[in-house]
C-alpha cells in the first residue's frame, strides 16, 4: 500500500455510467443519463493529453450517438477538440494564452504544488487487497470563473480514487452537489462511477498528439484569461454542451487542466484549493 495519494502518467480505457438531475427555480427536476465509453491518455512530464470516447445522448428529446476526442498539446499551446453527432463531424483548434508556461516549467508547477495539494487533502481509506483506495473531499462555495457573471453557492463535492501500486486510477466515483442561489435558484446533483478495465503507466503517442487527419476543424480565438472550465469549453452547440460534461467528470485529466490554468496566473492569484 501507497503511503500517499500520487497522479501520474497513464493510459486508461474504461467506461463512465451515472446521472445528472438538475432543478431550477422549484420545477419539476430533469434527469439525465451518463452512460460512455472513454479513453484517457495523459503525460505529467511534457503536459499533454488525449482523450477518446462514445455514447448515446438524448438532445431535444430524442436520442443521438456521439463520438468525441480532445487534445492538449502545451509544447504547441493548442487544444484540440472534435465531437461526431449522428456521423457528422464538428472541430475547433484553440490556441492556449500566452501566459501559458511551458512543458517544463508545468511540470515543474505540478510536481512542486499541485501534486503536494491534491496529497495533503486525499485521505487514506484503506486496500482491498490489489487496490489503494482514497478519498477527496470538498464543500464551500462555488468557484469564481474568470469572464463569466459570478453565481452565489455551494459545492459539496466527494470522490473516492482507486488505484494500483505504480499510482495508475483503476476507478473512480464521484458524488457532486452544486446549489446555486443567485442570480436563480439552480441545484445540480451529479453521480458518476468510473470503471477503468485496461490500464498501462504510459502517455499519448506523438500519433495520439496529431489532430492533422480530423476532418471540419475550425481555428477559433483563445481566451484572453485562462481558467479550467474555459479550456474545456468547445463551443454552445449541444454537442459541445456533451463533450464538456463528459470532459469534466475525468479526475485525471481535470487535475492536468486545472495544473496548467493555475500555473499561468500570477503569483498572487493563485488558488490554494484542490479541485475535485
Amino acid at each position: 500500500m501507497n503511503e500517499k495519494a500520487n497522479v501520474v502518467t497513464q493510459s486508461v480505457d474504461g467506461t463512465i455510467t451515472g446521472t445528472s438531475t438538475v432543478t431550477v427555480d422549484g420545477q419539476p427536476p430533469v434527469t439525465q443519463p451518463l452512460n460512455a465509453k472513454v479513453s484517457e491518455k495523459l503525460d505529467f512530464e511534457n503536459f499533454n493529453a488525449r482523450v477518446d470516447g462514445s455514447l448515446t445522448e438524448k438532445i431535444a428529446g430524442e436520442d443521438h450517438d456521439i463520438q468525441f476526442s480532445a487534445i492538449v498539446h502545451a509544447g504547441k499551446k493548442t487544444v484540440a477538440a472534435s465531437y461526431t453527432i449522428d456521423g457528422k463531424q464538428n472541430c475547433t483548434i484553440k490556441p492556449l494564452p500566452p501566459q501559458v508556461p511551458d512543458p517544463q516549467t508545468l511540470a515543474m508547477y505540478w510536481k512542486s504544488f499541485a501534486l503536494p495539494l491534491i496529497q495533503s487533502n486525499a485521505k487514506c481509506a484503506g486496500n482491498d487487497g490489489t487496490l489503494d483506495h482514497w478519498t477527496i473531499d470538498y464543500s464551500g462555495p462555488v468557484p469564481t470563473v474568470p469572464g463569466q457573471p459570478q453565481a452565489t453557492g455551494d459545492l459539496t463535492v466527494h470522490v473516492e480514487l482507486k488505484t494500483d501500486k505504480d499510482y495508475v486510477i483503476h476507478g473512480v466515483q464521484e458524488n457532486e452537489d452544486v446549489k446555486i442561489t443567485a442570480p436563480s435558484k439552480v441545484e445540480t446533483k451529479t453521480t458518476a462511477s468510473i470503471v477503468y478495465d485496461k490500464t498501462s503507466p504510459t502517455g499519448p503517442s506523438d500519433d495520439d498528439l496529431d489532430w492533422s487527419q480530423w476532418q471540419n476543424c475550425k481555428q477559433v480565438q483563445g481566451a484572453e484569461v485562462l481558467d479550467s472550465t474555459q479550456l474545456l469549453q468547445s463551443g454552445g452547440s449541444e454537442g459541445a454542451k456533451v463533450l464538456e460534461k463528459v470532459l469534466t467528470n475525468r479526475f485525471g485529466f481535470k487535475q492536468m487542466i486545472a495544473a496548467v490554468a493555475e500555473a499561468s496566473k500570477s503569483k498572487d492569484k493563485k488558488d490554494s484549493s484542490v479541485v475535485v
